[in-house]
């Protein structure tokens, strides 16, 4: 299953392979002039192979949103009222690891230490919770504003995509 990692991503990921061409979904790397960090959950199966996937941090989730399309954190200050915060996998993607950047999760603050015990706690579920995602995304359940995995996978992959 391997360990939980917060990263964040190497803005070259986006720049060398054009993913904002290729999907507009994508969320872009930064977030007030710091980069937006990502849980990376390894060994997700995508087409039949062994793939990691990065999985954006999102503070406010429509309340209305399929409790499929994201795993719930505790709310942050930031957390509008009704909204949710959580793991977005409809904003997930796959990514090389030559792109990961070490992020620096905050200390000393109670918040975030909250939110990574919480996701280091239930990181069983996550992984399950992500790859029933990413089934039902292979199966053909494209939920409104997700971002095409199989088109960033081919990207990565070297394969040309039609766009």
């Amino acid at each position: 299953m391997g360990a939980l990692r917060i990263v964040a991503i190497k803005n070259d990921f986006f720049s060398d392979n054009d993913l904002y061409n290729i999907d507009a979904e994508l969320i872009p790397n930064t977030e007030n002039g710091h980069n937006r960090p990502y849980v990376i959950v390894l060994r997700l199966k995508f087409r039949g192979k062994n793939q990691d996937f990065a999985i954006p941090f999102r503070s406010n989730i429509a309340g209305h949103r399929d409790k499929f399309e994201y795993f719930a954190l505790p709310p942050r200050k930031e957390t509008k009222p009704r909204n949710i915060h959580g793991l977005h996998f409809i904003k997930m993607f796959p990514i090389d690891k030559a792109y990961f950047v070490k992020y620096n999760y905050p200390t000393g603050n109670a918040s975030a230490t909250r939110t990574k015990q919480y996701i280091q706690k239930n990181f069983s579920r996550l992984v399950t919770e992500a790859q029933n995602y990413i089934n039902e995304f292979e199966n053909g359940c494209r939920p409104s504003f997700c971002v095409d995995i199989g088109k960033i996978f081919d990207a990565l992959q070297g394969v040309t995509a039609t766009i």
